[in-house]
Order: C-alpha cells, then sequence, then structure tokens
C-alpha cells in the first residue's frame, strides 16, 4: 500500500479530524513499524513450528 493509500484510508477512518502531514507520517510510521513487527514474528513462529515439525519434537 502507498503512503497515498495509507493517507487516504485513515482520512476515511475519520474525516473531521485535522492533522498535519508530520503527525500523520509519524501515526502512519507507528503502525506500519507494529505491522512489520507483527510479520517478522509471524515468520519467526512459523519457521518454529516446521523446524519443530522436521525434528518430529511436535
Amino acid at each position: 500500500m502507498s503512503k497515498d493509500e495509507q493517507r487516504l484510508t485513515w482520512m476515511a477512518i475519520d474525516d473531521t479530524y485535522c492533522m498535519s502531514p508530520e503527525e500523520e507520517r509519524k501515526i502512519l510510521d507507528r503502525i506500519n513499524k507494529k505491522i512489520e513487527s507483527n510479520f517478522e514474528f509471524k515468520k519467526r513462529e512459523e519457521s518454529t513450528d516446521k523446524y519443530l515439525k522436521d525434528h518430529n519434537i511436535i
């Protein structure tokens, strides 16, 4: 999703609240970091599960 699409998504959530582009960028960066960390966690979790299954541990 591009930054412009994210901006539109955010504005669609609550178009009554106006914020500066800097505020918006900070919020989107925080959201993206959380999404990335969750994605990384899922990848590690899947790798761990695969390892455990491959070695007949679970």
